[in-house]
């Protein structure tokens, strides 16, 4: 029952979030969240619990909150693909973030929050673009990976000519640049792109690292409080160290030294 509640997002919580990403009762009062809650728990995840969302839950919720939110007033976006709908949502999500000064890592690209450093990725998924055939450095690897593209264009299946088309496509765009509307329909199409990602390794060892003979009487023996006070300082102070330490790189002096084998490119930054 204790790993259930941990597991799961309550209402309370779910109201959190939406109040943190920007979303009043204007957008969805505390009763129809809750028959919200209720229905994805029923029809879509078979639970219940009717007061809480799991993961799987929660992620059912995002939809449905984005179509219940922006298909009606003020926004009226029903006619739209969902697709569009969830990315107004996340839309309202960034907007709220950068008011707030956050960083806006997680919504530029999510798989830039690694542990690598988001200025490298950023140029070397750069120069794949320009060159798709660009070699990858040691240590990355090449994903190819899907999108949803938004195209404001005339759908094929319409019997018109082809400059009423275009004329207006261009009003389309003119709207848009002036006005911020569309005319037209938004055309939701899948796109494979191709990007750099770090290769990240985990290694685990269930050996036990060999102490020497002459050490095994001390294995286990509490060292004195001052030494171990000394030694945990001393790590702290490396840490601290490390972390803080900013090497001023270029673009160009980063993809240079990221094309070089892994064990040479301290040492090449330093």
């Amino acid at each position: 029952m204790l790993r259930d509640k941990s597991d799961t997002m309550n209402m309370a919580e779910i109201t959190v979030f939406l109040k943190d990403s920007g979303f009043t009762n204007k957008h969805l009062t505390r009763e129809e969240l809750a028959a919200l809650i209720r229905l994805i728990n029923l029809k879509k995840v078979k639970r219940f619990d009717l007061t809480a969302l799991t993961y799987q839950g929660f992620l059912e919720f995002v939809i449905q909150a984005a179509y219940f939110i922006y298909s009606r007033d003020p926004y009226y976006m029903n006619s739209h693909p969902l697709v569009e709908l969830v990315r107004a949502f996340f839309n309202q999500m960034e907007k709220t973030a950068r008011e707030r000064g956050d960083s806006m890592l997680l919504f530029e690209d999510p798989d830039l929050t690694v542990m690598a450093d988001p200025d490298l990725l950023k140029a070397l998924n750069k120069k794949l673009l320009e060159n798709p055939d660009y070699p990858v450095p040691e240590g990355f690897k090449k994903v190819k990976e899907k999108t949803l593209v938004s195209n404001y264009e005339v759908p094929k299946f319409i019997p018109i000519k082809e400059s009423t088309k275009t004329a207006l496509e261009v009003l389309d765009d003119i709207m848009f640049e002036k006005l911020q509307i569309h005319i037209l329909e938004p055309i939701v199409k899948p796109k494979t792109v191709y990007k750099i990602r770090p290769i990240i390794r985990k290694e685990f060892s269930d050996k036990k690292t060999a102490i020497p003979r002459y050490l095994e009487s001390l294995e286990g023996r509490a060292k004195p409080k001052e030494l171990k006070d000394k030694i945990e300082a001393q790590g702290i102070n490396k840490l601290k160290y490390f972390s803080q330490r900013k090497y001023n790189l270029t673009e160009g002096m980063k993809i240079e030294i990221v094309n070089q084998p892994i064990v040479k490119r301290a040492q090449i930054q330093e």
